[in-house]
C-alpha cells in the first residue's frame, strides 16, 4: 500500500466520528457551520449512528451501525438532501453495501473561490477487504440560503484509489483522482478537475506513469505530481530533501523519494 508523504493536505478543520456505543443509536459530534460560512439561518452537520448490523460479508456477527449524516438548518429537522448518505447501487445490489460506515473526515476548506464544505465517508468492508470511499464538496450560496453540492464521486480501496482536493499551491481549488486501469500495464488514470462556476469539470485525463505494484511508496497522486503540473503548464521544481521525502527525483516520469529499483541492483 501506498502511503502519501508530500504535496496537498486537507486539514483546515476537521472532526472524525467516534464509535459508537454497542447497544443504541448514538449521536456524534455536530458542525455548527453558521460561523464559517456566515450563513443567513443556522446551518449545521450532525450524524447518528445506529445500532450494530449484521456483517453483510459474514465474517463477523455485526459490525458498526450505519451513519446517517444530516445537513440542516436548526429550526427545520429534516436533512437536506443535497448530502449523500450512501454509495450508488447497481440492480441486484445488496444495499447493505452501500452505507455509510464510517466518516473519514469532515473540513472547512479554505479555496480560492471560497469555502468549501469537505465530506469524505466510507462503507463496509467486503470479503476481499474493499469497501467504497465517497468524496463530497459542497457551496453555500448565500442569496438562496442553502448549501449546494459542487462534486460527488466513489471509488473503491483496494488499488490505491483515491480522490483528493487540492488546497494548497498552484493547483489549489482542484480534485485530482485516481482509478486503476484494467488493462496491462497495470497503472492508473488520472482524472484532474477544475471548478467551472458551479461544479467541476475535466481539464486533462491521462495514464499514468507509475504502475501498480512497481515498489514506490508515494501514494498515486503524488508520484505523478510532476506531471499533472507539466499538463496543466504549471511545472514545479522536485521538493527539497527531507525526512518525508530524502531522495526526490524522477523515474520513468513519476516522483520517488527513495531509491528506484534500477540503482537498488
Amino acid at each position: 500500500m501506498r502511503i502519501a508523504v508530500i504535496l496537498a493536505t486537507l486539514l483546515s478543520y476537521s472532526i472524525v466520528a467516534t464509535a459508537a456505543r454497542a447497544d443504541e443509536a448514538t449521536m456524534l459530534p455536530k458542525l455548527d457551520l453558521s460561523g464559517s460560512f456566515a450563513t443567513r439561518s443556522p446551518w449545521m452537520l450532525m450524524a447518528t449512528r445506529g445500532a450494530p448490523t449484521p456483517d453483510p460479508s459474514g465474517l463477523e456477527p455485526s459490525i458498526p451501525g450505519v451513519i446517517t449524516l444530516c445537513l440542516q438548518k436548526s429550526e427545520h429537522p429534516s436533512c437536506e438532501s443535497v448530502l449523500l448518505n450512501t454509495s450508488p447501487t447497481r440492480p441486484g445490489d445488496d444495499p447493505a453495501w452501500a452505507t455509510t460506515r464510517n466518516v473519514d473526515r469532515i473540513a472547512i476548506l479554505s479555496l480560492p473561490l471560497g469555502k468549501r464544505l469537505l465530506v469524505e465517508s466510507s462503507g463496509p468492508h467486503g470479503v476481499n477487504g474493499s469497501h467504497w470511499i465517497m468524496t463530497q464538496v459542497l457551496a453555500y450560496d448565500r442569496r438562496e440560503d442553502r448549501f449546494q453540492s459542487l462534486f460527488a464521486q466513489t471509488v473503491g480501496s483496494n488499488n490505491n484509489q483515491e480522490i483528493r482536493v487540492i488546497e494548497h499551491g498552484p493547483m489549489a481549488g482542484g480534485i485530482v483522482i485516481a482509478e486503476p486501469t484494467t488493462d496491462a500495464p497495470y497503472g492508473y488514470w488520472i482524472t484532474v478537475l477544475s471548478q467551472d462556476s458551479a461544479t467541476y469539470r475535466a481539464r486533462i485525463r491521462f495514464r499514468s506513469a507509475t504502475h501498480y505494484g512497481d515498489g514506490n511508496p508515494l501514494a498515486v497522486i503524488d508520484a505523478e505530481m510532476p506531471g499533472i503540473l507539466r499538463r496543466l503548464g504549471k511545472p514545479q521544481p522536485l521538493p527539497n530533501s527531507s525526512t518525508a521525502c530524502p531522495v526526490p527525483h524522477l523515474y520513468k516520469g513519476a516522483l520517488w523519494c527513495t531509491s528506484t529499483p534500477q540503482s537498488k541492483q
